[in-house]
């Protein structure tokens, strides 16, 4: 029996032990730098999923483009189309959600370093030149405050290449019925065929956008040098801490989001600056 109670009571110490490292790391600054990253990488995951969904339908959009009943059938076109409206509407506002985080949260974390907030300020502005982003964020203005993306297909047998080139469409005139369009879109797209063919578009723009904002992560562990390693130092405490207990089940993160964040530092300190 006494063995019994004195394992019962290590139990209850142990919850104590984890209740305690609980409520010490909750709202704590290592707590705040946390949930500051896991927001930043979620919603990436969001943008990624997106663009994964949509990216698996246009290959399937290549594969059936060139049989006959694609476009004898316009059901099976249509359906297809519509799918592919929708995921790219999707797509386009996890986009610009990001935009708007970072405007509203992120942005307020390179103020407290005025030299990172420059280089931050500097990349941003390039970015936000690229004609493809100029032209991308005016696409998902259109779909979201004037009408859907009335998406085509087109398979084009032309030009050098031994394989026709296969791409979804959106027609000009149908984009410069919006009025609210930017005049450097407009500009943009006076530069365009008719069939403006969005699949080259996607691709660019998706991988600069990603990678833009890869760099800004990586700045984010530059910001404060100091609260950065001490955050890592006091994440690692933690976790040895509830593991010294056996109950690391409880946490939100395990050993390898540890060697993550030593990988994403090292990283930070060799290609952010």
């Amino acid at each position: 029996m006494k063995e019994k109670s004195k394992i019962i009571e290590e139990i209850q110490q142990d919850r104590l032990r984890l209740l305690s490292l609980k409520s010490e790391f909750k709202n704590s600054d290592t707590e705040n730098f946390y949930l500051e990253l896991r927001e930043n990488r979620t919603m990436i995951y969001l943008l990624q999923s997106n663009f994964c969904e949509l990216n698996n339908t246009l290959k399937l959009h290549d594969n059936l483009i060139e049989y006959s009943n694609f476009h004898s059938n316009i059901k099976i076109r249509h359906k297809l189309q519509r799918k592919i409206t929708r995921q790219f509407s999707n797509y386009l506002n996890s986009l610009f959600s990001i935009v708007d985080y970072n405007r509203r949260n992120v942005e307020k974390l390179f103020l407290r370093n005025p030299i990172e907030n420059q280089k931050y300020n500097e990349r941003k502005e390039l970015f936000k030149k690229n004609k493809y982003h100029i032209f991308i964020k005016d696409l998902r203005n259109y779909s979201a405050h004037f009408t859907y993306l009335k998406i085509g297909s087109e398979i084009d047998y032309s030009g050098h290449s031994v394989k026709p080139t296969k791409s979804i469409i959106i027609y000009k005139n149908d984009l410069l019925m919006d009025a609210s369009l930017s005049n450097k879109t407009k500009d943009i797209i006076s530069e365009m065929p008719d069939k403006i063919r969005l699949n080259d578009i996607l691709f660019d723009h998706y991988n600069a956008f990603v990678e833009f904002q890869n760099y800004t992560f990586l700045q984010i562990f530059l910001i404060d040098i100091k609260r950065t390693e001490n955050f890592i130092a006091k994440m690692n405490e933690y976790y040895l801490n509830v593991e010294s207990i056996n109950s690391t089940g409880q946490l939100f993160f395990d050993k390898s989001f540890l060697r993550y964040l030593d990988y994403v530092y090292m990283k930070a300190k060799k290609y952010g600056k």
